[in-house]
């Protein structure tokens, strides 16, 4: 494997270390600050400016007189006020900096469980960075990630955390003052462990755990103390999201129709007997007690009524976690005032839109976030975590989302804070430029001043635009009605420029730029390839066959080596298969387009049918996955 660096551990060959002088600094921040130096180019020396800590409430840094001083409250918040008192440094001679926020948790939440999971040195350095920003919560989704020593197929290549794994993460996050806990699943979203027969006296359907068998919480007790072994915290997320075919399968096969809410609430209080029993806090994500709360289990539905005995069923040791990642007028606070009604603790996930594709659809994630924010100090719900789901292969690389982590923190801290004051903090805390990643947000779709969308879904086209079929593309009459060649033409050029040995995210750049140069292309000949073979054009169809189609394939061939570097270097090795697939299928259709479009041109096929076929616009779906786009045959 390569031995790609690290983002952001880099050193400007003009631009020397800031020397500080710390004093009275607690014994239990120094292993932290060393972790973090590098970062922020400081080092410490009793030559250095004098930097006086102290407690106190919030944040305020100041400098006077060649006198520096850092005034916190907690350890997660100096880090931060380091990070400020640095930034303030560099071009002031004189400061004073206060912040204060109501936030309690400023946290995240890392997708390890769909395809990709980040080895224990992304984790860390990525703490690192977010210790910086000021977070203080953090935890690792995994669904079947983690080891349970009683069920060798849990997490089989899939390069599921060992105990020893988490619990170096939790030291280093301790470190930094972060919190960090197990975040995994107790009822659904568990169908990747249930393809082996070990699992199957446990399951209901596909992807839901069989309620009410004596079999289930014995494993769920399992997957418990597995997951919160290696942890300090007592809190823990146990999931139970999206489980609206409960009882439906086994379940309804043993015992009959039984009422969703009874079945969902008698489960939660089983798992409660148990988590009490092992003295841990559980959190769960809240959408089904609203869900099932209407005819058409939307989460979000005005609405959904549950029943009085429902609520009283809701165990009173239990957080609920709204998850909410998108912009809907007014969404966040009537669900917040249907949250109180069942009256127990409200946390907020928000959420970073990095789930379409290779990069986060920026400009979305600040949007919703704000938006998020707004409601969350409107309503004083202040446990805040942001999340970073991966569906569809978690193509994103971690680093690609630190711009919407920067924005999360400083709105957190600050009261609507302007995006040149994100910026800047992002160049402090990262070594990055904020508008690099605006543009990589470019690939998700055209996101020029002047363009809007009347919808989500047609907001996020990347990911349909890359794997659409070069024969059979079921995006082709969206791409022939509002191409997008030039648009990825002119930011593959503009992120080519920044592909340069001083910036810490060249290799992220670099796969934006290649990316956008690919789609380029690949649209170029989807807006055009249906029209010339209609039109008996068989000059463009000879380009596309042996100019054309082999450039995509040789363009996509790079990429995949690319890519896989940075997969390599941030990721374990387990997950990867599946890009290899994409990308070699990708080059193998193009092979085989070639191959057809020749035959027809040299007589030997008399038609192209899946030219020949009318195009359809593509249905609004927003979280298309890399199965349904690539061929219109399949089942998911």
């Amino acid at each position: 494997m390569p031995n790609m660096p690290e983002p952001a551990l880099y050193n400007k060959q003009k631009e020397k270390n800031m020397k500080l002088h710390f004093v009275d600094l607690p014994d239990a921040f120094r292993p932290g600050l060393n972790e973090v130096a590098p970062l922020l180019k400081i080092e410490e020396s009793v030559r250095g400016i004098p930097v006086e800590f102290a407690w106190g409430e919030g944040i305020t840094v100041s400098l006077e007189q060649g006198k520096g001083k850092i005034v916190c409250g907690r350890k997660h918040l100096f880090f931060r006020a380091l990070s400020l008192f640095v930034q303030h440094a560099k071009k002031e001679s004189s400061f004073s900096v206060h912040e204060d926020t109501p936030f309690t948790m400023v946290g995240v939440m890392i997708d390890a469980s769909r395809n990709a999971v980040w080895t224990v040195k992304t984790i860390r350095h990525y703490l690192r960075i977010l210790a910086l920003m000021g977070y203080n919560f953090a935890m690792m989704y995994t669904e079947d990630t983690y080891t349970v020593p009683e069920k060798p197929y849990f997490g089989y290549l899939r390069g599921r955390y060992t105990y020893d794994e988490l619990k170096a993460c939790d030291d280093y996050a301790d470190m930094l003052g972060i919190e960090m806990t197990p975040c995994i699943q107790v009822y659904g979203h568990l169908e990747v462990y249930f393809q082996w027969n070990e699992a199957n006296p446990i399951k209901d359907t596909s992807s839901v755990l069989l309620a009410g068998e004596e079999k289930t919480y014995a494993f769920i007790e399992q997957c418990l103390r597995a997951a919160s072994a290696p942890f300090r915290s007592k809190r823990i997320h146990i999931g139970m999201d999206e489980t609206m075919d409960m009882g439906t399968g086994a379940y309804m096969r043993k015992n009959g129709f039984v009422n969703r809410f009874d079945i969902f609430t008698g489960h939660l209080n089983r798992v409660m007997e148990i988590t009490r029993q092992m003295g841990l806090q559980p959190m769960i994500w809240s959408d089904m007690f609203f869900r099932l709360g209407n005819a058409y289990d939307d989460y979000y539905a005005k609405d959904s009524v549950i029943p009085a005995h429902v609520k009283e069923a809701i165990p009173t040791d239990v957080d609920l976690v709204f998850w909410h990642y998108g912009t809907r007028p007014g969404c966040d606070n009537y669900m917040l005032n249907m949250h109180k009604e069942l009256n127990r603790h409200i946390i907020y996930a928000g959420g970073i839109s990095c789930w379409f594709g290779h990069f986060p659809e920026i400009r979305f994630s600040i949007l919703s976030t704000e938006a998020g924010i707004k409601a969350c100090r409107e309503h004083k719900v202040y446990e805040f975590m942001t999340t970073l789901w991966g569906n569809s292969g978690a193509e994103m690389d971690p680093y690609s989302s630190l711009l919407a982590m920067q924005h999360t923190a400083e709105w957190l801290y600050n009261t609507e804070p302007s995006f040149a004051h994100v910026a800047e903090r992002f160049e402090v805390c990262t070594g990055g430029n904020a508008q690099d990643f605006m543009d990589m947000g470019q690939y998700i779709n055209m996101f020029e001043e002047d363009t809007r969308y009347t919808g989500f879904p047609a907001r996020v086209i990347a990911r349909k635009c890359l794997w659409s079929d070069v024969m059979e593309g079921q995006f082709d009459y969206d791409l022939q009605h509002r191409p997008m060649s030039e648009h990825y033409r002119k930011y593959a050029d503009k992120l080519a420029l920044r592909v340069t040995p001083d910036n810490p995210y060249a290799k992220q750049c670099e796969l934006a730029s290649v990316l956008m140069d690919l789609m380029s292309l690949k649209c170029f000949v989807a807006e055009r390839l249906t029209i010339a073979y209609a039109n008996n054009d068989r000059d463009f169809l000879y380009q596309a066959a042996n100019e054309y189609f082999p450039a995509i394939a040789e363009k996509a061939e790079n990429i995949r080596k690319l890519d896989r570097a940075l997969w390599y270097a941030h990721k374990k090795v387990f997950g990867w298969v599946e890009m290899d697939i994409r990308y070699g299928g990708l080059v193998n259709r193009c092979e085989s387009a070639t191959y057809r479009i020749n035959a027809y041109l040299n007589g030997e096929l008399e038609s192209l049918d899946d030219l020949a076929e009318k195009r359809l616009p593509y249905p609004p779906f927003a979280y298309t996955s890399y199965k349904r786009i690539y061929y219109a045959g399949t089942k998911n």
